[in-house]
C-alpha cells in the first residue's frame, strides 16, 4: 500500500501547519489579555497541543477497536514531548543558558515526575487494580489528582513568570479577541480533523508491515501527535521564553495522562492499561529523562557561574536524545 506513506506525510505537514497558527493565536492572546502564562502555557495552549492525543485515542478505541495503541499512543507521546525540551537545549543552550524558570515551572516537573514514577512501577510488577464500582483502573484517579494539582498550580503567577514576554508581531495582533477566539476554534476543529487522519494511516501501517499495536501508538502516533509541542517548544525557546516552553510540553504530559483517565471510563471491554517490555523502556527512559530536566531547573534557579556555561545544557540536551534513540532501539528487538 504505497499511498500510506504519502498521506502520512501530509496529514503530518497539515498538523505542523494548524500548530504554528494555534501557537500564535495563544502568543497574541497574552499580549491582548490579562489571563497569566501559566495558565496559558500550562493549560490552555498544553490543551490545544494535546488535541491530537485525545481524538487519536478515542479513534483508536471506538472507531478502530485497538485499545493497546491508546496506552502507546499516550506513552510515547509524553516521552517524545519530554525530549524535545532536550532537543531545544542541544540546538538553543546558548539561550537555555541565560534563561529564568519560575518556582511553578519546577512544581509541574516535579509532579510529572512523581506521576511517570507511579506509572513505571505499576509497570514493572505488573499491578492491575480496578476499582469494581465504577470499573475504573486506580491509576485513573490518580491521574484526576495530579492534574487538579496542575490546574491549581497554573492559577499562580509569581514575578519571574512576569518579566517573561514574548515580543513576536503575528497576523492577529492587529484583531479583536472575538476574531482571535474564533480563528482559535477553526484551527482547533481542523486538528481534530488532521488527528483522526493519523490515527487511521498508522493502524494500516501496523497491519501492512506487521508491526505491533503498542510500539506503532508509540513511535508513528506518538511522534505525529506530539508535533504541535514540537513546535511551539522550540518557537517558544528561541523567543527566549524556556519558562513557558517548559510548562508548555510537562502540561501537555500531565493532560495527556487525563486522556487515559477518559477512555478508561469509556471503555468497558478490558483495560487500557497495556503493561509491555516495550512500555517499560519507554517509562524507565522518560523518568530519566525527567531527571535531568529537573537538573536543569536547578542550575538555572542557582544561577551560578558554573550554571551558566552552555556545553552543561548541550550535554544535557545530547543525553536525553540519545537515550530516547536507544529506547527506541530496544523497544524494537
Amino acid at each position: 500500500m504505497w499511498w500510506i506513506w504519502p498521506v502520512y506525510v501530509i496529514l503530518l505537514v497539515a498538523m505542523t501547519f494548524s500548530s504554528i497558527v494555534l501557537a500564535r493565536i495563544v502568543d497574541t492572546l497574552d499580549k491582548k489579555t490579562k489571563m497569566s502564562g501559566g495558565f496559558l502555557g500550562g493549560i490552555l495552549l498544553a490543551g490545544v497541543t494535546s488535541l491530537p492525543e485525545l481524538i487519536t485515542s478515542l479513534t483508536a478505541i471506538f472507531l478502530i477497536g485497538n485499545q493497546d495503541m491508546t496506552f502507546g499512543n499516550i506513552i510515547g507521546s509524553n516521552f517524545f514531548d519530554v525530549v524535545v525540551i532536550g532537543i531545544a537545549m542541544l540546538l538553543m543552550f546558548n539561550i537555555v543558558k541565560k534563561s529564568t524558570l519560575s518556582k511553578n515551572t519546577g512544581t509541574l516537573i516535579l509532579l510529572c515526575f512523581f506521576v511517570s514514577l507511579i506509572i513505571l512501577v505499576f509497570n514493572i510488577f505488573n499491578i492491575s487494580l480496578v476499582i469494581p464500582a465504577i470499573n475504573i483502573n486506580i491509576l485513573s484517579i490518580v491521574f484526576v489528582i495530579f492534574y487538579v494539582f496542575v490546574v491549581i498550580l497554573s492559577g499562580k503567577k509569581d514575578d519571574i513568570e512576569k518579566e517573561a514576554e514574548i515580543e513576536k508581531q503575528t497576523l492577529f495582533s492587529k484583531m479583536s479577541t472575538k476574531q482571535i477566539t474564533l480563528w482559535f476554534v477553526l484551527c482547533a476543529i481542523f486538528l481534530v480533523g488532521v488527528s483522526v487522519g493519523i490515527t487511521y494511516v498508522t493502524d494500516h501501517i501496523a497491519t501492512s508491515y506487521n508491526i505491533g499495536s503498542s510500539i506503532a501508538g508509540a513511535l508513528f502516533l506518538g511522534v505525529a501527535t506530539s508535533l504541535p509541542e514540537v513546535i511551539t517548544c522550540l518557537e517558544l525557546t528561541r523567543l527566549k521564553n524556556f519558562n513557558m516552553a517548559l510548562n508548555d510540553i510537562y502540561g501537555s504530559c500531565m493532560f495527556n495522562l487525563l486522556i487515559l483517565t477518559l477512555t478508561d471510563i469509556f471503555y468497558f471491554k478490558g483495560t487500557i492499561f497495556s503493561f509491555n517490555t516495550q512500555t517499560l523502556y519507554f517509562l524507565s527512559f522518560m523518568v530519566g529523562v525527567i531527571l535531568l530536566t529537573m537538573l536543569t531547573f536547578f542550575l538555572r534557579r542557582k544561577n551560578s557561574k558554573f550554571s551558566q556555561k552552555g556545553w552543561i545544557y548541550f550535554s544535557l540536551g545530547l543525553v536525553m536524545t540519545v537515550g530516547y534513540i536507544l529506547s527506541m532501539v530496544l523497544s524494537a528487538i
